[in-house]
């Protein structure tokens, strides 16, 4: 008997100690549990993303990253950059701006480069700037007016920039930026602004190629609606490189275009093409009107379709309301060609 009741107080020992030691484990799980439960409170993201490997998926180091950051930065006053740039290229841009990548691709993207600032001035505000090298002004324009939003502010800082809301939006060269901020305000937007200015100033522009958007005239054009449709414009495969402008008369809408192609050979080809896809879709091919040589006009469900070549250029009118004055419009687009001796200098 006494054998066993060593044996049974032997065995009373470890049972205390092993409830110390769960005791304390118990302790330690909660102390973590309530660590991360701050950490999540006061977690901001934009303090990660200069860590390579976490919290992105873009390039910190790469050698454009590095050049931005050699390249860019005149001091901003009020801003405080909260990572190191990141890089994306075609592989990786949809990593960062899911669900619009197509749009940079089909436009001739190159590289994105992105950087988030703080603002000294507002507790917890940001902003990140978005750096798109598009490869040439045209490419840079396009994405610029597909998405331009309704109501902005245009501003001075280069020939194609405006403000809105929380976003500011620019072409510069080669370069499409938008700065998007945490939040609106009118300290937010003018840090926006100097930013801007900041990139202007660090990546001066060799200038803006000439473009065929210079022959819509601005009589009667809708503001904010000029545009270049890089790829498959009113829907048809192919008709690429397309400038456009949406005008308003006498109660009448109607878009009007131009393209410059190689050759008068692939204009013609580009128009046949056009003529072609809306005959196809039940227009009516009109008859050429008297004294208006090479134009070709097809009404589709009560609209019209105009087009005509000069030389290597291409150009008409969509969705028109009005046939007469979408010739007229047609014609102003033409004589504007002809009056610099575009159609000559391109018809070879």
């Amino acid at each position: 008997m006494r054998g066993q009741a060593r044996h049974d107080s032997s065995r009373g020992r470890p049972h205390a100690l092993e409830r110390r030691i769960s005791l304390l484990l118990l302790g330690v799980l909660l102390l973590a549990a309530a660590g991360v439960v701050v950490a999540q409170f006061y977690y901001d993201p934009a303090a990660w993303r200069g860590v390579p490997g976490v919290g992105q998926t873009g390039s910190a180091g790469g050698k454009a990253a590095d050049g931005e950051a050699r390249a860019q930065e005149q001091a901003v006053q009020g801003l405080t950059p909260l990572s190191s740039p990141e890089t994306y290229d075609a592989e990786t841009l949809s990593d960062k701006i899911d669900g619009k990548a197509e749009l940079y691709l089909s436009a001739g993207f190159r590289e994105l480069v992105t950087r988030r600032f703080g603002l000294d001035a507002v507790k917890g505000a940001w902003m990140e700037r978005y750096v798109y090298n598009m490869g040439n002004y045209a490419n840079a324009f396009a994405v610029f007016s597909a998405q331009r939003r309704p109501g902005a502010r245009t501003l001075s800082l280069t020939g194609d920039a405006y403000l809105a809301a929380n976003g500011l939006f620019f072409v510069n060269g080669r370069h499409y930026v938008e700065i998007i901020a945490s939040r609106e305000s009118r300290e937010v937007q003018t840090r926006m602004e100097d930013l801007a200015r900041s990139f202007v100033a660090a990546h001066p522009a060799s200038g803006t190629a000439v473009s065929p958007m210079r022959f819509l005239p601005d009589r009667d054009r809708v503001a904010d609606s000029a545009a270049r449709v890089a790829q498959n414009a009113f829907g048809l495969d192919g008709f690429d490189d397309i400038y456009t402008a949406a005008y308003h008369r006498n109660g009448m809408d109607a878009i009007a275009f131009v393209a410059r192609r190689s050759t008068a050979r692939a204009a013609l080809n580009s128009a046949d093409a056009f003529v072609d896809y809306f005959t196809e879709f039940g227009g009516r091919l009109l008859e050429p009107p008297a004294g208006r040589t090479g134009l070709r006009a097809v009404e589709v469900l009560g609209a019209y379709e105009v087009i005509q070549t000069r030389g290597a250029y291409l150009f008409g009118v969509h969705e028109a309301g009005d046939l007469q004055q979408a010739m007229d419009l047609a014609d102003t687009i033409g004589r504007a060609i002809q009056a610099t001796g575009g159609e000559d200098a391109a018809a070879k």
